[in-house]
């Protein structure tokens, strides 16, 4: 990033990271015009909080691919999530969990499956929280305090606090399949018109452009 405010230009940030936010930020946040912050958890004084979101352009069901799992994990495999994909496999559930695949190679192992899984690792509200709705997957999600302003614990998503409720809200959903159908086209609805294309927006009212 810039050492000082440039003299022409309006400078916008977008704050993205959770791993970084209250250190790194903090160079931008005073030479920046307009700074945004996707995680209003970690969000200081002046902040414009601006949610994740999905790509309706990647992110969207898939009835051309064969639902032969129960779950799919696409994440870091942090010591967590990997003894929740352990724990679900001893009981019986089907997971796909990979690290790296993107665009069209994830949204195709995503609709391979059911449920989604997501684990926030610094509970902030991820971008998997609005991509695994919009391509009509049953969230099973870890709670973090800004996910209420979006989504409605047992109709959007599952939700847990440790590892022995996150397993049984999987193993309840694959029991469940007429719940775990509802819980996906639920949440589908609910995330609609949740894009980037519209946070983009919001940057642009934000700053007077549009």
């Amino acid at each position: 990033h810039w050492k000082y405010k440039p003299t022409d230009g309006y400078v916008v940030t977008v704050g993205t990271d959770p791993h970084v936010l209250n250190d790194f930020y903090d160079v931008p946040r005073k030479y920046s015009d307009k700074f945004f912050n996707m995680q209003l958890c970690y969000s200081k004084a002046g902040d414009i909080y601006l949610p994740y979101a999905y790509s309706q352009y990647d992110h969207f069901p898939d009835n051309s691919v064969s639902n032969d799992n129960d779950a799919v994990l696409i994440f870091m495999p942090y010591q967590k999530r990997v003894e929740w994909i352990n724990e679900l496999k001893n009981r019986g559930i089907s997971v796909i969990f990979e690290n790296g695949p993107i665009f069209d190679e994830a949204r195709t192992l995503y609709n391979r499956g059911r449920i989604g899984l997501n684990w926030s690792d610094q509970n902030d509200l991820n971008a998997r929280s609005f991509e695994l709705p919009a391509m009509k997957l049953a969230p099973v999600m870890n709670l973090v305090p800004d996910m209420y302003r979006f989504f409605e614990q047992g109709i959007h998503f599952s939700g847990f606090t440790n590892l022995s409720e996150a397993v049984e809200r999987v193993v309840w959903l694959k029991e469940h399949p007429v719940e775990c159908s509802t819980m996906a086209e639920e949440a589908y609805k609910n995330v609609q018109g949740q894009t980037y294309d519209e946070r983009v927006l919001t940057i642009l009212e934000e700053t007077g452009f549009v």
